[in-house]
């Protein structure tokens, strides 16, 4: 979650052929992009392969966010191709089985986890375990559906990648990376009408002995090895009853100490200034309609490394229901260390502009320690009240 937010451009990709010749030079004339491409429907692995090598020419793919529904749940989750040329290849060409791989290593997790929950305290997800247990057994999958394409390109490519695709693509978020001014271009993208009040209008001191909270109210911090090569963390998480606005963000940061260089996750990041956690697959149970994202270590200056947080976030907050658990999940590759200390932080914020549902549009306003930093070890089992 930013303070400050870098140059920002987000446009209807409808009206974006209606742009001057001088205005589409204004754009290309910053030097590398990252485009947040909106898919205007759902797209199928094949298509996105299809998507990804044939334009390898004017652009690297990042990251992939889609959704899934198993046992009436929805996902969303994250799936971030590996930087090196080589793996960059090699990922394409096996992103099918790379999928269901990382998701049925979620199902695992959450089967040998979510038994233990606090069902008299927050409702379980009876349906959706059944149903994962299932896929395990028959070792089945289920059809992928990505609504969002993060790319890396360069500012003579915008053109093309425009001429090219007007067809599939609804809008596009675009960040430069070679300024730190703010510039948005809105005048052509469909605001939400009943989301343009004041973002300071109703503003509320919170304390703990609130009934409603913003901040989660029980949970679960799982941090363990789940292959020979590959670990993993799961956050449960459960509010009694939230208490969000219409432009309230979320965030629920988990962090590694890193100040000694040596963590238990994979500690790199991709190249600055997306500076996403190098994780392999990241999945949450809050909807899509809370417009999830993976939040950036981005700092301004380069990407956080002391600190090193496995976030994801909730652009509108006031979407993820209460009294039922939920959790966030990512794994990585194993890091350089075979133990490590953490911390755990409710984060509210707020979008700025309103209509805006990017992680570059989400700025910090309170936060509310769940696990005290540095106050406890993974790998391991942490169980916090709020």
């Amino acid at each position: 979650m930013k303070k400050l937010l870098s140059t920002f451009i987000l446009f209807n990709l409808i009206f974006i052929t209606n742009f001057s010749a001088a205005e589409i030079e204004s754009i290309n004339n910053r030097n590398e992009l990252i485009l947040k491409i909106h898919f205007n429907k759902l797209l199928n692995l094949n298509e996105i392969k299809k998507f990804a090598i044939s334009n390898s020419d004017i652009f690297t793919l990042i990251m992939l966010e889609g959704k899934f529904v198993i046992g009436g749940t929805e996902h969303y989750e994250f799936f971030l191709v590996q930087p090196s040329e080589k793996l960059y290849k090699i990922n394409l060409e096996n992103i099918h089985s790379t999928f269901n791989k990382y998701r049925h290593a979620l199902f695992q997790s959450i089967l040998e986890t979510a038994y233990e929950l606090d069902d008299d305290i927050v409702i379980n997800r009876y349906d959706m375990l059944e149903s994962m247990h299932r896929m395990l057994y028959d070792q089945s999958d289920i059809p992928t559906h990505i609504s969002k394409a993060t790319i890396q390109t360069t500012h003579i490519q915008l053109s093309e990648i425009i001429k090219r695709h007007t067809n599939i693509i609804q809008h596009i978020e675009i960040a430069s990376i070679d300024k730190f001014d703010r510039n948005i271009y809105q005048e052509n993208f469909d605001q939400d009408t009943d989301e343009t009040h004041d973002i300071y209008q109703n503003e509320k001191n919170y304390t703990e002995n609130d009934i409603k909270t913003w901040w989660p109210n029980v949970g679960y911090s799982h941090t363990y090895q789940y292959s020979p090569t590959e670990r993993y963390t799961l956050q449960y998480m459960g509010w009694y009853n939230p208490n969000f606005t219409e432009i309230d963000t979320y965030e629920h940061d988990y962090f590694l100490y890193n100040y000694d260089n040596a963590t238990y996750l994979r500690n790199g990041s991709t190249s600055y200034p997306n500076c996403y956690p190098l994780i392999v697959y990241a999945a949450t149970t809050w909807p899509s309609d809370s417009h999830p994202y993976l939040d950036t270590r981005y700092n301004y200056f380069g990407c956080e490394f002391n600190e090193l947080a496995f976030t994801i976030g909730a652009s509108k907050a006031k979407s993820i229901p209460g009294n039922i658990w939920h959790y966030n999940y990512f794994i990585t590759k194993n890091g350089n260390s075979s133990s490590d200390k953490f911390k755990l932080q409710a984060q509210k914020g707020y979008r700025n502009p309103s209509w805006c549902y990017s992680t570059w549009c989400s700025f910090s306003e309170k936060i509310v320690n769940l696990v005290p930093a540095w106050s406890s070890s993974v790998p391991g089992t942490v169980r916090w009240t709020k």
